[in-house]
């Protein structure tokens, strides 16, 4: 089994992938098929790899809810 070194600032609070995520540069994060974030207000559900930003209350005024086939779909 292959281990993957975390530095939890980076996924933790991930302001900076967020903002990747907006200009199509977000890392993945290794050995995880799927991270849903949240407290970054954002208005649309925005997509980084294997990473999903749903914070989308304060910019759209409408709350964003995902089942699992949405989450795993491009």
């Amino acid at each position: 089994m292959e281990q993957h070194i975390v530095i939890w600032d980076d996924y933790l609070w991930p302001v900076h992938q967020y903002k990747r995520a907006l200009t199509k540069t977000a890392k993945p994060i290794k050995g995880i098929d799927a991270v849903v974030h949240g407290h970054v207000n954002c208005d649309f559900v925005e997509r980084g790899i294997n990473q999903v930003w749903i914070d989308t209350i304060l910019g759209s005024g409408k709350l964003t809810v995902l089942s699992t086939d949405q989450l795993f779909s491009p």
